[in-house]
């Protein structure tokens, strides 16, 4: 935690609300390199025409950038499109894994205020559905599951699950179609993809404002429930 926080009802206003803003500033430190990328393609690769024959009309023309060569590759698609969606996708996965421990940071400063002999490790279940379960059943938290946030919370985890398992496709091993995916692709502003999934801008704030009024919703079930203690 990023100070130290003597009653879970501070919780939110001494540390959560200050790491929102780190992790808002994160988001768009990676955006702006994002941009600085495509922009350096855009305006820095090199155009090579070979085998010109200017009686015909006809040309080889290719690009050039950072050692690839369009013949090859598309460089347009990658440098404007892929590698941005990689970084994206990378930097998802991060700011789950960091939701996920914050939660059960939470588990473990209240269970220790509180003086409380369940552990979170004694719970059944993982990741979030096993901090939230203890939130709810250990520390008595109320309404823990029940806002709008936490459905898009598992729209967002279903995002990120596909992307460290199954690389982004759309697809299972027979060549299904993922509906339950789609379904979060076509309704989710920032998302799209036929065959993959794309993460565009604007998809990581939009991430970081979902956790943040999650964590707010607890904030106001905190204090519910230890303020009338």
């Amino acid at each position: 935690m990023i100070h130290p926080i003597e009653h879970p009802e501070d919780w939110y206003s001494c540390h959560i609300s200050e790491y929102i803003d780190l992790l808002t500033g994160y988001i768009e430190d990676v955006e702006h390199h994002i941009d600085l990328s495509v922009n350096d393609f855009l305006n820095n690769k090199e155009v090579v025409v070979t085998n010109e024959i200017p009686e015909l009309g006809l040309a080889h023309v290719f690009e050039f950038h950072r050692g690839m060569y369009g013949g090859i590759w598309d460089l347009h698609t990658i440098f404007t499109k892929q590698f941005p969606n990689l970084q994206r996708r990378s930097t998802l996965i991060t700011l789950f894994g960091l939701f996920e421990n914050e939660l059960d940071e939470l588990c473990r400063f209240i269970r220790e205020k509180q003086n409380l002999t369940v552990e979170l490790k004694d719970i059944t279940d993982s990741g979030i559905e096993r901090s939230t379960r203890f939130l709810s059943k250990v520390a008595g938290l109320k309404r823990v599951k029940e806002t709008r946030y936490w459905s898009k919370i598992k729209d967002i985890q279903k995002i990120r699950n596909l992307v460290v398992h199954s690389d982004g496709r759309l697809t299972d091993a027979n060549g299904n179609p993922k509906k339950t995916e789609e379904s979060i692709i076509k309704t989710t502003d920032y998302l799209n993809g036929v065959h993959n999934v794309i993460i565009e801008k604007g998809f990581l704030k939009y991430v970081i404002q979902t956790f943040d009024s999650y964590f707010s919703h607890l904030d106001t079930q905190i204090k519910t429930t230890y303020n009338n203690h």
